[in-house]
């Protein structure tokens, strides 16, 4: 059994209190008892001792004097049993226990204790005293003293009276504190368990919470301290759960809302360690061309000569090209690509773009149609939008078939600036119009490194057009190849002007 639960502290306080009670109760009541008998039968001994000196005083009266009574042991218990079984004898004397020898031969016939006195104080009859507690009652005939009686309180058959009353009280008080100590056990038993199960119950239930078992509940329907304790502890519980169910739906929640841009990130990190392969392979390539010559020449294998020169000059061109397409989309990414925006005529900077390109136009063999609207101010970077404009112009060379077109059309559209260049064949397959502005991405082997392309031309150009706060799209042109058109917001009159 463990002594540590509050059920069994409860029922062994209990028990001892009652025990310690019972016990009081018990001595409490003996005392009383031995008390209380012994006043009453000195009180009814001095009752006694009075009738009998009334009696004595009679037999004086009628004997004439002490002498026939003293020398007359019959006259002596005539007058005892006539004081004894007198029909005056009071209801509480008739109630005493039955006496033992009340007389004695060596008394003279006296009760034993008590002693007859003459007038002057001598001894008369009796011998034995027993105690030191006397009383002495006066025996007066017609109002003169004629002796006394003489007795000692609680003699031994008094004592011997008390003793076998207080036995037997003391024998009742046992069963009756033997009752009431089984009664108060199973008092204690009922209490402790009615206090003890509801603190289980908790200990239980705490234990559940904390192995994170949220939908405990307790049994219990008082209306005392521990019915509300009960109570607190099921609202506890339930505050929790509702808690824990918030925290589970925050996470999917959260988990939800983080799952898309941690997708993204996933997807442009991994993008950008294949932009970064890219990159390392389209450095790899020029420098490993001009690595060759260069051993080649020293080698013996190829004459240092102009066309020598030439040609590593252009893969040198190349790779410049490359590096600082590189550097112009490093620092688009990070914003600090340098924009000096102010109002800008679009069609007149297209138009004056293009003018400078007429010898080039004739000389490949491409036919160039524009279509150029008027006052289409867009606020924007002048030599920024060349480049933009440079690089499409870039593409329509190297990959356009000669003799090829070019159609170009500048107006204005639900309030802005709509750019449509496009060029004939040959074009890419449609499923990969979206994926032309990805960095280092060629359509196919027409559109290949052969050709002089870095692959970040038109990435640089979708970088410049969202500076611009614009839309860039690509689309197949029905000249054959492709079809790219921008949109740029549009500068209101009053602030172009």
């Amino acid at each position: 059994m463990k002594f540590n639960r509050i059920g069994i502290k409860v029922f062994l306080i209990l028990a001892v209190l009652n025990a310690s009670l019972i016990l009081a109760v018990y001595l409490f009541n003996l005392w009383r008892y031995d008390h209380d008998l012994s006043l009453h039968i000195e009180k009814q001994q001095k009752q006694l001792l009075l009738r009998l000196a009334h009696r004595l005083a009679e037999g004086f009266e009628q004997q004439g004097g002490w002498a026939n009574i003293v020398h007359s042991p019959a006259v002596v218990d005539a007058l005892i049993f006539d004081t004894l079984f007198d029909d005056s004898t009071s209801p509480e004397l008739s109630t005493l226990p039955e006496l033992p020898a009340f007389s004695s031969e060596k008394n003279g016939g006296l009760p034993m204790g008590i002693l007859l006195l003459g007038a002057s104080g001598e001894r008369l009859l009796g011998e034995e005293r027993w105690s030191a507690n006397t009383v002495s009652i006066p025996i007066q005939v017609q109002n003169r003293t004629v002796g006394y009686l003489e007795a000692s309180i609680n003699p031994p058959f008094s004592l011997a009276i008390l003793q076998a009353f207080v036995e037997q009280q003391r024998q009742s008080f046992v069963l009756l504190a033997m009752g009431m100590l089984v009664v108060s056990a199973l008092g204690a038993f009922v209490i402790s368990r009615r206090l003890g199960r509801p603190i289980d119950d908790m200990t239980k239930g705490a234990r559940a919470l904390a192995r994170g078992d949220c939908s405990v509940q307790l049994a219990g329907d008082s209306q005392d301290e521990l019915g509300q304790l009960v109570g607190e502890f099921n609202g506890l519980a339930q505050t929790l759960a509702a808690n824990r169910e918030r925290r589970r739906e925050w996470l999917i929640n959260i988990t939800q809302e983080l799952r898309t841009p941690l997708s993204v990130m996933l997807v442009e990190i991994e993008a950008m360690r294949g932009w970064v392969v890219d990159i390392a392979h389209e450095l790899r390539t020029p420098l490993t061309v001009i690595l060759g010559e260069i051993e080649a020449v020293e080698d013996g294998i190829h004459q240092y000569d102009a066309a020598w020169l030439h040609h590593i000059g252009q893969k040198t061109r190349q790779l410049s090209l490359l590096v600082n397409d590189l550097h112009q989309l490093a620092l688009s990414d990070q914003g600090a690509l340098v924009f000096h925006k102010a109002p800008v005529d679009l069609g007149c900077l297209v138009q004056e773009y293009l003018d400078s390109y007429q010898l080039t136009f004739e000389h490949v063999g491409l036919h160039v149609d524009i279509i150029l609207g008027k006052n289409l101010p867009v606020l924007g970077d002048a030599d920024r939008l060349r480049q933009l404009l440079g690089n499409f112009l870039q593409n329509t060379l190297r990959y356009t078939d000669v003799p090829g077109s070019l159609r170009i059309r500048v107006s204005l559209e639900h309030g802005k600036v709509i750019l449509i260049w496009e060029d004939s064949a040959p074009g890419v397959p449609e499923a990969v119009l979206d994926r032309l502005t990805e960095r280092l991405y060629r359509g196919d082997d027409s559109r290949s490194r052969a050709t002089g392309g870095s692959g970040l031309g038109l990435a640089i150009a979708k970088a410049i057009v969202d500076a611009h706060d614009g839309i860039m799209q690509a689309s197949l042109s029905d000249l054959g190849g492709l079809c790219w058109t921008l949109q740029l917001p549009l500068v209101p009159e009053l602030e172009y002007a």
